[in-house]
């Protein structure tokens, strides 16, 4: 019998396998991908602080279930983020490589690592933002690359939620959080094509 993962206001119902939900939202096709990744072997855990230096990184957290895993692929569960390290995720996928972010004037460059499904993921954020959750931020000029995010928060049923919207135009990536603002759709996507338009 599948279980069911609420995401905002959708759900959908996950196979033991985590393979096969039922596509409501954009979220889901993201959360099968990463449920693939860890079924064979990748650690899917939230490392905390694992944008910051060393001395904030902490205990390694899991996902408990089948679940669980699938929640944590698409930003529940237990995983938290910051608008900085979303920002260096967006500008990850639009690279190629992952760089840690470096708050100072100028220093060498520091360790990348390749990001082998980022041309995916790029074809993905170009969806949202052209025919998806995110078309609020589908602004003229170059190409805007995005993913909307609802992360629910709180004991409160129906839980609230923060809204997201991270993406990524030609060399410049962003993130955009609206604490307790609802949809990422409706709230982050519009605020992100504003902040484009003033550019």
């Amino acid at each position: 019998m599948p279980e069911t993962l609420k995401s905002g206001a959708e759900s959908a119902a996950v196979a033991a396998t985590a393979q096969e939900p039922k596509k409501k939202e954009s979220d889901f096709p993201f959360a099968v991908e990463v449920g693939e990744v860890g079924r064979h072997g990748v650690e899917l855990g939230v490392q905390r602080g694992a944008a910051g230096g060393e001395d904030e990184r902490q205990r390694q957290v899991g996902p408990e279930d089948v679940v669980e895993r699938a929640a944590s692929a698409i930003g529940q569960a237990r995983v938290e983020a910051s608008p900085l390290h979303m920002t260096s995720v967006a500008a990850g996928v639009s690279s190629g490589t992952w760089k840690a972010p470096r708050l100072v004037r100028s220093a060498p460059p520091g360790p990348v690592k390749a990001i082998p499904v980022a041309p995916t993921l790029r074809e993905l954020m170009r969806l949202v933002v052209t025919s998806g959750t995110g078309t609020a931020a589908n602004v003229a000029g170059a190409p805007v690359y995005g993913k909307t995010g609802t992360a629910e928060f709180g004991t409160r049923q129906p839980p609230q939620t923060h809204a997201w919207f991270v993406g990524f135009r030609s060399d410049l990536a962003f993130a955009v959080l609206v604490e307790g603002g609802g949809f990422g759709g409706e709230v982050a996507a519009p605020l992100a094509a504003r902040f484009l338009q003033l550019l």
